[in-house]
């Protein structure tokens, strides 16, 4: 007795659709304002969101929302460029007659890098950041935007090599490889996820116990002790363990995620050269091939033997 293959199941109950059209860009759905998505259905913000972005039909049907419920955002997947320039520009969905404050960016294709400049001035907007900014050699700026209230500015690349400088207001600057962080919430103290999507929006803790407070600043008896780790330290303190071995995590989640897609591009850019090669009558060893790209494996995966 001859048995089908079984249908895969869906690993995210969340889906609204077990077949998805091909994905071309993925967006990012934050709440703000203490709205959090636990309220809504994924079927219900897909509606708010068609009503919210103007999307016709089609763009309907090439367009896919998770929810990401334990970080509090919406995940969009889309084929039509047209969808994402739409749901790109939303501030507001509707749920009934409440009107729902959100915010939405498009995230970076995967052949993507990050890189970071320091001492631009706090505050810059990323749209003039971004028209200042410039790379030698045919590299391709994708996006820029200051890091919070730093002067540092984070750099988005199109390739998996970060240049190792860039051309800031005519000013040659040092390009160093971002190292991302984990997230930590300036509301909860928790680590894991920001404060614009926290789910205690609205509530009020002591950082340095963590007690639960009626309002900001109130007066309380307080003995310093870390959410997170228990130890006498306040919970926004960079020196908790729990905290610096989250930070490593993904980190060292980033720098794997960087090496594989390094390796897969180079792979496919050795077999392009590989057929031309053929092609042209020329031959080139493998060998040859990844020592002509090797000069720049290290400094953009992080390991430059130069200073910063």
């Amino acid at each position: 007795m001859s048995v089908g293959p079984r249908r895969a199941q869906d690993p995210n109950p969340d889906a609204l659709n077990h077949k998805s059209p091909k994905v071309t860009l993925t967006l990012i759905l934050r709440p703000q304002g203490g709205f959090t998505l636990n309220e809504a259905r994924p079927a219900e913000l897909m509606t708010a969101l068609q009503l919210a972005a103007h999307l016709t039909q089609a763009e309907v049907q090439a367009t896919r929302l998770f929810i990401d419920r334990k970080k509090n955002i919406g995940i969009i997947k889309t084929a039509r460029t047209t969808a994402a320039a739409k749901i790109d520009k939303i501030n507001f969905v509707t749920f009934g007659a409440r009107a729902c404050r959100v915010c939405t960016y498009i995230l970076p294709p995967e052949n993507s890098c990050k890189g970071v400049i320091h001492n631009v001035r706090a505050g810059t907007s990323p749209k003039k950041l971004q028209a200042q900014l410039s790379a030698k050699f045919g590299v391709t700026i994708l996006s820029a935007r200051m890091m919070g209230h730093t002067e540092t500015a984070i750099i988005t690349f199109l390739g998996t090599h970060v240049p190792r400088t860039v051309l800031y207001r005519q000013a040659e600057r040092r390009c160093v490889p971002h190292h991302p962080k984990a997230q930590f919430c300036t509301t909860c103290f928790a680590i894991g996820h920001r404060a614009d999507v926290c789910l205690r929006a609205g509530t009020h803790r002591c950082r340095l116990c963590g007690i639960q407070l009626s309002y900001p600043d109130q007066r309380h008896l307080c003995d310093p002790r870390c959410v997170n780790c228990g130890k006498d330290h306040a919970a926004d303190s960079p020196k908790c363990p729990v905290r610096r071995k989250a930070d490593k995590a993904v980190t060292k989640a980033a720098y794997i995620k960087r090496l594989r897609m390094r390796e897969q591009y180079e792979d496919r850019d050795q077999s392009e050269d590989a057929r031309s090669a053929d092609q042209s009558g020329d031959s080139y060893p493998r060998s040859d091939l990844r020592q002509r790209r090797s000069g720049r494996r290290n400094h953009s995966l992080g390991h430059s033997s130069s200073s910063p």
